[in-house]
């Protein structure tokens, strides 16, 4: 079990995301990281495409995993 540090819009996203589907933001995030994961994994996606969309996601309010400085971040508990 390690700690990692996560960005408050992130954290609050998970939060939200976590309340509609009965998990807690740790368990959404960890949800997150598995079909992150799954998708990468499938090679139906060029590295490419999937950082393209990662790109129109963050230009459109929502925070990229690898965006913003750190500054402000909350430190999440991971299993």
């Amino acid at each position: 079990m390690g700690r990692v540090k996560i960005s408050d819009p992130i954290l609050e996203a998970a939060r939200l995301a976590g309340q509609t589907s009965g998990r807690s933001a740790e368990e959404q995030i960890a949800h997150w990281v598995r079909l992150g994961r799954s998708i990468e994994r499938s090679g139906l996606y060029s590295h490419l495409e999937l950082t393209d969309l990662l790109a129109r996601s963050n230009t459109s309010g929502a925070e990229a995993p690898d965006q913003g400085d750190g500054a402000s971040s909350t430190p999440c508990s991971s299993s």
